[in-house]
């Protein structure tokens, strides 16, 4: 989940009040609102500092940055997927595309609401799954990280414990594969992403 910035900005003369403005909204949580479901794995991508995003990538800039752990886990779970998937646009299969409005639209998460425990837990789980290779969307019933992360977000951050609800986690489950069967998100495409076992 986490990445890193491929590009330096440099402030053109006489532009330094629009420059202010852009970096008044930098941030460290990046949303890809032009997400390939076949080709892309994170919709939410997380840099160690504040970054520029760009027009398909947008910033998520909160009050707390405490926050940023338990909204970069969201967005890439399969929750926080399905909830772009019905507010993207689907022109292309394979393909939902979105906006700023849409975005600001968007059902989310409201990560405000979370207890500091289960903010703490987001950012620990975060840190554990933050370099672990994820496989794209359309493959989400079959990616093992994808699981962890679904697992750990319902039991350690939403508090909706394996234990106790176990129809939860598995309708999950099989919400995933619900999805992946979707044509609209795998887009008819055959071929599979294999990751290397490290």
């Amino acid at each position: 989940m986490v990445v890193f910035p491929n590009a330096h900005g440099f402030i053109r003369p006489h532009a330094e009040a629009k420059a202010r403005r852009i970096l008044e909204c930098t941030g460290r949580v990046h949303f890809n609102i032009d997400l390939g479901f076949s080709s892309h794995s994170l919709s939410v991508m997380f840099t160690e500092r504040n970054t520029i995003g760009i027009r398909s990538v947008r910033n998520i800039v909160f009050e707390d940055t405490d926050y940023d752990y338990a909204w970069t886990l969201w967005g890439n779970s399969t929750l926080g997927f399905l909830c772009y998937f019905l507010s993207s646009g689907k022109q292309q299969t394979g393909r939902g595309s979105g906006s700023k409005a849409s975005l600001e639209s968007m059902p989310t998460l409201d990560v405000r609401q979370l207890s500091n425990k289960a903010l703490t837990n987001a950012e620990r789980i975060f840190n554990e799954l933050k370099d672990q290779e994820m496989v794209p969307f359309n493959q989400m019933d079959e990616d093992p990280v994808r699981h962890e992360l679904d697992r750990l977000l319902l039991s350690e951050v939403l508090g909706i414990t394996e234990a106790e609800r176990p129809d939860v986690h598995e309708g999950l489950a099989l919400l995933r594969k619900m999805l992946c069967q979707e044509p609209s998100i795998h887009g008819g495409k055959k071929s599979r992403v294999k990751l290397k076992v490290q």
